[in-house]
């Protein structure tokens, strides 16, 4: 390998990087556009979540609609293994999930063997 090969494959190489810091904003880019272009609640939520996947890599993405004020959720829409089978299930009242409705903010867990969240199955 010559040098200006090895110098092509080096920049081929730190470009790897970048370019995976580019993808995430052009993700949100199009969402954002998508989300623009349509009203339709199903469509947004369905965006949303496509995104969502891609920009973190998910299998799976649920979306569940929160209404605060009878602290209720209604399904908004599901992707992947969940969406295949129809296996969705409402989240617990006293879940992860409920549990950060409520809060309005990310709940941590750093060892989920200890944590009350996880306590039952």
């Amino acid at each position: 390998m010559n040098e200006e090969e090895r110098a092509r494959e080096q920049g081929a190489d730190e470009r790897g990087p970048m370019r995976q810091r580019t993808t995430a904003p052009e993700t949100l880019r199009r969402t954002s556009l998508q989300l623009t272009s349509s009203l339709d609640l199903p469509t947004v939520l369905d965006s949303v979540a496509q995104s969502a996947q891609a920009l973190v890599g998910a299998s799976d993405c649920l979306i569940y609609v929160y209404d605060e004020q009878i602290q209720s959720f209604s399904f908004g829409t599901a992707r992947g293994r969940w969406a295949e089978t129809g296996a969705v299930v409402a989240p617990r009242p006293d879940g992860l999930t409920a549990t950060v409705a409520r809060k309005v903010r990310p709940v941590i867990i750093d060892d989920a063997t200890d944590h009350p969240l996880y306590a039952s199955p």
